[in-house]
């Protein structure tokens, strides 16, 4: 059952969580935004993880989802929220949750030596994960990840991963992905999934 919890001072602890979860300058505050989810009056991990579920596209209505859902939510703030892996998981309105795992990042030194090595390095998303492919990455989208390409971006559309291809960007897409393109360079192989959604303008802020 989910319930709201009462404490002592909920403004304090609200204000430690905000303070510890933009310590991260490599990580933008785009991403952080996309993966915080503030709480709302009555809410509860279970409600909390199928609104989740929902905006990434999933199937909100199986609970061995949402299970694990709420799980990768637990440990995700277990440093600045320990209680709630207790039961029963209490949550607060106006708790600040981190609800998605960060995108990966390369520093400029890495990548000055990636392009200096003969071998190209592909990062990986793996399954469930959301990763903002920036200029000088390259992403290998495997099952069940989604990958947003951004301008100077190469993305390997691997089966079952989900693309969005914004201008720019160069997206190879393999039997039994996705992708939708607004714009970027797409080359498909048989059974791929491509919708040409049409140009988009990028702000110079979110590219």
């Amino acid at each position: 059952m989910e319930r709201q919890l009462e404490k002592d001072s909920p403004e304090q602890a609200r204000g430690d969580a905000g303070a510890r979860l933009y310590e991260d300058a490599q990580e933008s505050m785009l991403d952080k935004l996309d993966r915080t989810f503030v709480v709302q009056k009555g809410e509860g991990l279970w409600t909390i993880a199928r609104k989740c579920l929902r905006e990434e596209g999933e199937d909100a209505g199986n609970a061995h989802i949402v299970r694990a859902k709420i799980r990768e939510i637990i440990e995700l703030n277990r440093d600045r929220f320990p209680n709630l892996a207790h039961h029963p998981h209490n949550t607060y309105e106006g708790q600040w949750l981190l609800v998605r795992p960060p995108r990966e990042h390369h520093g400029e030194s890495e990548r000055a030596g990636h392009a200096q090595s003969e071998e190209i390095i592909w990062k990986k998303a793996g399954a469930g994960s959301r990763v903002h492919a920036q200029a000088g990455d390259r992403v290998e989208g495997l099952n069940q990840s989604k990958v947003i390409a951004h301008s100077g971006s190469e993305v390997k559309a691997m089966n079952g991963a989900f693309i969005l291809a914004l201008p720019g960007s160069k997206v190879k897409a393999f039997h039994g992905s996705t992708v939708a393109n607004y714009g970027g360079q797409v080359e498909s192989w048989p059974g791929a999934n491509v919708f040409e959604m049409g140009n988009i303008t990028v702000p110079e802020a979110e590219q």
